[in-house]
Parts: structure tokens; sequence; C-alpha cells
């Protein structure tokens, strides 16, 4: 709460999460500390992530990312820093690195959308380095829960995919990022 975020479930936290989330890469990346607290995020926008910029909470059932809106990024936490020169993932440069998160619930009951989308995720990452998810539960999103494509030494412990890919009825529509744990070579 250092950076002035509420956490108090009503407070749109978002802005300042970012803020926070940019600062700490600008400074060469750390970890940000959750916690116990549900913290609101509203409008468009996720959170987007930042190489060597960790996350680490108080518990799946203390440190809890809800959502208000309908977002047009991907995903309560997204990044867009990957390769735009060519679809292999070649560029070393954009590669999202040392990134752990652990100990956190992103609880996407609260997405707007009316129809089933590849939209609004639990986490849209691609081209993801040298990073862990532990202990982390992603639920009631109506994308993908764990959304990530292009992994390289990434690693998954103990971590939950409940009621994603909400929407679907399992029959029609696009059923690209409709899972609880969607992990690929790209899309």
């Amino acid at each position: 709460k250092w950076f002035g975020v509420k956490g108090d479930g009503a407070t749109n936290d978002q802005p300042i999460l970012q803020s926070t989330i940019d600062y700490v890469a600008s400074i060469g990346g750390g970890t940000l500390y959750a916690p116990k607290e549900s913290y609101l995020l509203q409008g468009l926008a996720g959170l987007e992530w930042k190489t060597k910029v960790s996350l680490k909470g108080d518990g799946e059932s203390k440190t809890i990312f809800t959502v208000d809106g309908s977002f047009n990024n991907g995903g309560i936490i997204y990044a867009t820093d990957y390769a735009e020169n060519g679809t292999d993932g070649s560029n070393p440069l954009a590669w999202l690195v040392d990134c752990h998160f652990s100990d956190f619930t992103l609880d996407g009951a609260g997405f707007t959308d009316t129809v089933p989308t590849v939209y609004s995720k639990g986490f849209y990452l691609r081209y993801v380095e040298n990073s862990t998810f532990k202990n982390v539960t992603v639920k009631n999103t109506i994308g993908t829960g764990f959304g990530s494509d292009y992994l390289k030494n990434v690693l998954f412990y103990n971590c939950t995919a409940n009621n994603c890919g909400r929407l679907w009825d399992g029959v029609t529509g696009n059923i690209l990022g409709q899972s609880g744990f969607g992990i690929g070579g790209g899309s």
C-alpha cells in the first residue's frame, strides 16, 4: 500500500497498480507484495506485466484481484511486449523474463462480456522465459484462465483454473481461448 493502493474491493486500483509495475520495471525489477485484500481492476485494461517484475500475495484465498468491465487487451494480467518481428519468438529483447507469480487469485466474475471471447482471460502472456506460477488460482474468466504461448523454462506448480471459459456452451462459437490452461506454441 506504499504506492497508494486501496485494496478495499470498491476502489479502482488498476491505475496505481500499473504505475507501480512500471516503476519497479524501470529500476531493474523486483517483487510486488500484495497483502491480504481484494484489489479491483476497472476499465478496458488489466495489468500490463513487465520483465523482472514478480507478484506475491498472502495466499489464494486472501489476496484476490477482481475485475469490473470488459477488457480489450486479453487478460487480467497480460504482456504485449512480445516479438513483433516474426511469429517464432526469436527476438530475445521482447521476451517476458524472470517473472514469478505466487499466492493469489484472479477472479473474472466481474467481466461483463455477453458472448464467448478469447479476451477476458486471467493471464494472457506470450514469449515467457525463466518464470514460475505457484499457488495461483484463476476463476470465472470468460476466456482462458492461464493463457500462455511460447514458454521457455516456465514452471506451473499447484495452480488451479476454475470455471474458466464460462460462457462457452461447448457447441457454438469460437472455442479458442476458452479453457482452464491454454499453453501452446502460439496462435
